[in-house]
């Protein structure tokens, strides 16, 4: 039986990669040996190299031999000579799979000339997700074909919090830790939101009642309830264990902790962070837009998106969300709440859990009485 040998190209965005990986291991084509290609940057390739090794060793592949290859230099030229050695080195009845997504252009160029042996096949992510394969040209000076392989990867059962670990750098002394989202049924949570509306929405007092929402912890802020409460909620629209975390965080050595994401989840192909505040935003609002905007990038770039969930924004709305926009993000404020879970199923790309409709459609009935959601509404302070 021939040996099955897979090339990519590691860069910061390591999430064509990792879907190009599934890919093979979802059609039953397990590589013996994976030859992850990397420049001399750290920061751009070669850290990028480190993470996914690590990563396809623990979650996909972890029998299939690894190896880093280091490319002098980015040229076309380097690129075909690196390969093609690798191929030329390889046992005779070898064959060789390519995804070709990665890297700089140049790199890309460098890869082309190889679709014409016959022993290779090779692959491209586009932005959309579509995958094409590439085919040799018709003819001599002719342009490469592509053919579009109609599949579809499925990502949801890799661990988020190994995902968020890959594509994040490392730091020597920490490591991500995360939280459960909470297990509370869709009754209970139809219970909480109504028994929310008759106490304005006092979160501390909803917590007393709701020891779910609390995580063992007695003391809590109720922007913490909040976010578990919002977990809940997104925890009946997930199909695996580990797809979604609450507070991802750096842990230090000395027990400090930073970089802390609210809610990541890995749903139909992409990343998507919510950063869930009670708070109207203030002037503290453009510097949580580069926050999250920044993590968003970090984290999968144009396969991740990110929300900013804000209950508390009433006023501006449509200024406030178009600046949302121009980070690359979505910005869900008051008027949106009565529509939070459709809006849920919208962005994860799927379809409201049948658990939550009774839930989805009380919220939606409560817009007409005219009252606040999520954020107190006390008519004696008004």
């Amino acid at each position: 039986m021939s040996s099955h040998h897979h090339i990519l190209v590691a860069s910061r965005q390591l999430w064509p990669n990792i879907t190009g990986l599934v890919l093979l291991k979802e059609r039953g084509d397990i590589p013996d040996h994976i030859i992850i290609l990397h420049t001399e940057n750290t920061t751009e390739s070669a850290g990028p190299a480190e993470r996914l090794k690590d990563f396809t060793r623990k979650t996909l592949f972890s029998n299939t031999d690894i190896s880093l290859i280091l490319l002098k230099d980015s040229t076309p030229k380097t690129v075909k000579e690196t390969v093609n050695s690798i191929i030329t080195n390889a046992p005779s009845d070898a064959r060789f799979t390519i995804n070709a997504t990665g890297g700089l252009k140049t790199i890309f160029a460098g890869l082309l000339p190889l679709v014409s042996l016959n022993n290779v096949e090779a692959f491209y992510r586009e932005i959309s997700g579509v995958w094409y394969r590439l085919l040799p040209p018709d003819e001599i000076g002719g342009a490469i074909n592509l053919e579009k392989m109609d599949i579809h990867v499925s990502t949801d059962d890799l661990p988020v919090l190994d995902l968020v670990e890959t594509q994040f750098d490392k730091v020597p002394g920490k490591q991500w830790r995360g939280d459960k989202l909470p297990d509370i049924n869709a009754k209970r949570l139809k219970d909480l939101v109504s028994l929310g509306f008759k106490l304005f929405w006092k979160w501390e007092h909803l917590a007393k009642l709701f020891p779910e929402l609390t995580n063992a912890s007695k003391q809590i802020p109720k922007g913490h309830i909040f976010e578990r409460f919002f977990g809940a909620m997104v925890n009946h629209f997930m199909s695996h264990p580990n797809q979604a975390v609450l507070n991802a965080r750096w842990i230090g050595d000395d027990g400090s902790h930073s970089e802390e994401l609210d809610l990541v989840v890995n749903s139909a192909g992409r990343i998507v962070i919510f950063d869930l505040k009670l708070s109207k935003g203030g002037s503290a609002f453009i510097d949580q837009l580069a926050k999250v905007s920044d993590a968003v990038r970090r984290l999968g770039g144009i396969s991740a998106t990110g929300v900013l969930v804000r209950p508390g924004i009433e006023h501006s709305v449509h200024f406030k969300k178009e600046l949302s926009k121009h980070f690359g993000l979505e910005l869900w404020a008051q008027e949106d709440m009565p529509f939070i879970i459709e809006r849920l199923a919208q962005i994860l790309k799927t379809s409201i859990p049948n658990a939550l409709k009774p839930l989805n459609d009380f919220l939606k009935s409560k817009r007409q009485e005219n009252c606040k959601f999520f954020i107190n509404d006390d008519p004696k302070k008004r």
